[in-house]
């Protein structure tokens, strides 16, 4: 990775710059389709991925029928129509009576007609190209011509499939001879969804990626040679023709569609670079970077970012990996973004103190934010002579302890937490001095940077701002009976302590049973033979 610290003043990226070209209209020629006659038909290889939608199926193509049709000439099958009336199955196109009719069995309405005249039908003119689609939605079969609906039966239940061939340009209809399409026939498409009018309208007069939702078996017939029809949903049901020649490469109801490109468009437009960390949409980066024609013949420019402008996108940041792209816009502020880009750690934030603390009187524990070097390039230990510890006895408040050597260089050595002498990259460190006496409590000791010499790992620079702030160190002195006076009427004895007192055990209060070592001396003569203590107050109540 690359790394971005504090030091950068710039990121620079160079951007290759696509070829100079831009589609400034489409060039159309004749289209391909398939043109078919008697014993001439497409059978498809449907071992591997079946196509039997489940409860809804859309079935459409384009058709240029050549001449007069006989009852039971088909251009599609999924069917089966062997055995008695009632167990004929699966779907397909057929022709009887004057239309086109769509067969297709569910559970729940079994054929009752044996001419299949009971089936939507959608009638075509000869010569002329003509879309037709059926849809089942679960409530209807439907037809559509052109886009248009034409007829609707109710139907209901799954849909019952057959184990027949699968066929297109060729029909069998019940005991009749196979009925076979004469004329042309081009985008053929099955879909498992009931697809809606405008669903049909918008993409009948346009090729389709193969990729859609839904789209489950498509044959674009655009290979115009050779004897192989290609499946372009990929599912692999290719079919096979008889001969190469049925191909019709100057006639089709969808043209070819070329771009017709410009090659001196880029010039004026834009390059910009782009950030995101994984998962988040890229954001611009700095200024707009004008391409010229110098760019576009050398088909590479150097774009780049100010750190002011760069760090004003993604902020002062800890370690954090970023994606650092380009993208090129034209000067209508349509953007293409970049296919190669780049990971940079980004870290351009100094090193400082997470926290600090006294570990016994003479040494403190400092946390620091990472790992520190002597070298910005991440390497050698830190020495003791980069910090510098300030010393307050605080003596008005009590401070008894002083730091030894007075004056000298009060801090002794550093080291690892535990043990070791530091070899860089440590993040906790302690630090040593000694003090005269033993610590009241209200002494602090503070440490600060005193060189600019510590850096992290990536090279940023710990400030010499940099401080623990004064820290007390600990208490180890008793508290202890500064004076005692016994009330006039012997009713009480008050008792000064140095210092506050507290129970030693958490959340209870000071009462007679912490004063059970009581001593009693009557002396010579006295009246008096014991004495105990009743209570404890303060000396206000």
């Amino acid at each position: 990775d690359t790394i971005w610290y504090s030091n950068d003043d710039s990121l620079r990226m160079l951007v290759n710059i696509p070829p100079d070209t831009a589609i400034v209209k489409f060039l159309y020629s004749s289209g391909t389709s398939l043109s078919i006659d008697t014993d001439e038909f497409v059978t498809l290889n449907v071992s591997g991925n079946t196509i039997e939608p489940t409860d809804s199926i859309t079935v459409e193509a384009w058709i240029k029928p050549s001449g007069t049709y006989e009852n039971y000439d088909g251009f599609l099958s999924n069917a089966d129509f062997s055995g008695n009336i009632t167990q004929w199955d699966g779907y397909g196109w057929f022709y009887y009576g004057s239309g086109w009719h769509f067969f297709l069995r569910t559970d729940n309405n079994p054929a009752v007609d044996p001419t299949g005249n009971e089936w939507p039908v959608a009638a075509v003119q000869t010569d002329e190209w003509s879309h037709l689609a059926a849809t089942y939605d679960g409530s209807y079969i439907k037809t559509y011509r052109n886009g248009l609906p034409i007829e609707e039966k109710e139907a209901s239940g799954n849909i019952d499939h057959a184990s027949a061939d699968v066929w297109i340009g060729k029909f069998v209809f019940d005991s009749n001879p196979a009925g076979f399409f004469d004329g042309k026939i081009d985008e053929v498409r099955i879909w498992d969804v009931a697809r809606t009018q405008t669903e049909i309208q918008g993409y009948m007069n346009q090729s389709l990626s193969g990729n859609e939702p839904g789209l489950i078996g498509y044959w674009r017939f655009d290979e115009g040679t050779g004897t192989d029809v290609n499946d372009a949903t990929g599912q692999d049901n290719n079919g096979t023709i008889p001969s190469a020649a049925l191909w019709d490469t100057n006639d089709s109801p969808i043209d070819f569609k070329e771009d017709s490109l410009a090659f001196d468009q880029l010039v004026g437009a834009y390059a910009q670079l782009t950030d995101s960390t994984f998962g988040n949409q890229p954001l611009n980066i700095g200024n707009l970077n004008i391409l010229t024609q110098e760019d576009i013949t050398a088909g590479q420019r150097m774009v780049t970012a100010m750190d002011a402008e760069y760090e004003a996108v993604t902020g002062i940041i800890d370690s954090s990996t970023h994606i650092i792209g380009a993208r090129i816009l034209d000067q209508a502020g349509n953007a293409r973004a970049g296919n190669n880009p780049k990971r940079i750690t980004v870290d351009n934030l100094s090193p400082g103190i997470d926290s600090a603390y006294i570990y016994d009187t003479k040494n403190m524990i400092i946390n620091f934010s990472e790992g520190l070097f002597q070298s910005d390039n991440g390497t050698g230990a830190v020495q003791k002579t980069e910090f510098q510890l300030y010393f307050e006895q605080n003596q008005n408040n009590g401070g008894t302890a002083n730091i030894v050597p007075v004056g000298g260089d009060s801090l002794l050595s550093i080291s690892k937490v535990f043990t070791g002498d530091l070899v860089g990259g440590e993040r906790d460190i302690r630090f040593y001095f000694d003090v005269d006496t033993v610590a009241s409590g209200d002494e602090t000791v503070e440490i600060t940077v005193q060189n600019s010499t510590i850096f992290d790992q990536y090279g940023n620079q710990m400030l010499t701002t940099v401080t623990t702030g004064p820290i007390f160190l600990n208490d180890l002195v008793a508290p202890y009976v500064e004076n005692s006076t016994i009330a006039i009427n012997n009713a009480f004895v008050e008792i000064i302590f140095n210092e506050s007192v507290y129970s030693a055990d958490s959340g209870v209060t000071i009462d007679p049973a912490h004063f059970n070592n009581v001593i009693f001396n009557p002396g010579v003569g006295g009246n008096a033979t014991n004495v105990s203590i009743t209570g404890v107050t303060k000396n206000d109540g």
